[in-house]
């Protein structure tokens, strides 16, 4: 089976299973990663934060006029020292604070996405989404097992990677103007790892899942599956991959030309930076700059848990179909 009939019948797919993949991607992919957005947007301004920026920009700009900068060697006996430091602190434990409980949001909506994923794979051809659920609930668990040793093996090897490439480091250190030519090679080459190591390992995602294998035993089945066919799976990955950063680059040009609309560009801050009465102007800009790009970055993901990931799940299942039936043949 060439690309074009897998990507054929996973279309298809699916079509067929629109309804059922549209409310799992939903509810368990799109929404939870919206959810953390706006939660995190609303700590961010309900906070205080906004207005402490503010307090320490008004506070630059007035003792600007005593001579009196952070770079001043009596800036330290200067009241200013103290009115800073105060702000900063509470800027950092509020930044702490906000971190941390995004990071932990961030894992509870990675671990929700899986069963999104685990519910592409599994969809038969009409199957209500109720009927779904009831059908994968034992496999969650060893699923996101398989999943995160998946994210371990390749990060492990790109570590191995790093560590393989001291050496190189310590010669660039004598060879400066090497090193962003080193610098994209080095990009490039970890891209190519990644995307070699996927190749591997990704049909141990379907063998899991439909031969009930155990996690170690269904990474060797889908390593010896892919045998043969690592270069052609390859491909078919940077296809789509591809086709996900057309999509990517349009969204791009569009924050872009969003960014150039509100006004919100580096000459801009600085010709206001020293003048008081427009430090609120520049942050009311912000403000719709993080509403514009909230909005943008809300439709993007849309179309990636709503379209790109389900499109790529159900590909991977037809190639492994396809891979299966001929090593069995």
């Amino acid at each position: 089976m060439k690309f074009g009939e897998i990507f054929k019948k996973s279309f298809n797919d699916y079509k067929s299973n629109f309804s059922t993949i549209f409310k799992a991607n939903f509810w368990y992919g799109f929404f939870p990663y919206i959810l953390v957005f706006a939660l995190v947007l609303f700590m961010f301004f309900s906070s205080g934060m906004v207005n402490d920026i503010k307090e320490i920009a008004n506070l630059t700009i007035s003792y600007s006029g005593q001579n009196i900068t952070l770079n001043d060697t009596n800036f330290e006996s200067s009241p200013m020292a103290e009115e800073f430091s105060s702000l900063w602190a509470k800027i950092a434990l509020k930044t702490v604070l906000i971190f941390g409980a995004t990071f932990l949001l961030l894992i509870i909506s990675f671990f929700l996405s899986l069963y999104a994923h685990l519910c592409n794979f599994m969809v038969r051809k009409g199957e209500k989404f109720s009927a779904l659920r009831s059908r994968i609930k034992g496999l969650y668990w060893k699923f996101s097992g398989l999943i995160i040793i998946i994210v371990l093996i390749m990060l492990c090897m790109i570590f191995a990677f790093y560590i393989a490439a001291i050496p190189l480091f310590i010669i660039l250190a004598y060879i400066p103007s090497l090193n962003f030519l080193v610098a994209i090679i080095m990009y490039f080459a970890i891209l190519f790892l990644v995307l070699l190591l996927l190749a591997k390992l990704v049909l141990s995602i379907p063998v899991l899942l439909y031969e009930n294998k155990r996690v170690f035993e269904s990474i060797k089945m889908g390593w010896k599956l892919s045998k043969g066919n690592v270069f052609r799976i390859l491909g078919y990955f940077v296809i789509l991959a591809l086709a996900g950063l057309v999509i990517y680059v349009v969204f791009y040009l569009i924050g872009i030309l969003g960014f150039s609309l509100i006004g919100l560009d580096n000459l801009e801050l600085l010709s206001l930076q020293n003048n008081p009465a427009n430090v609120d102007m520049i942050f009311e800009a912000i403000k719709e700059l993080a509403i514009f790009m909230s909005i943008l970055y809300s439709i993007f993901y849309f179309v990636v848990y709503l379209i790109i990931i389900p499109f790529a799940n159900l590909f991977v299942k037809n190639l492994y179909f396809e891979l299966k039936g001929k090593k069995d043949n």
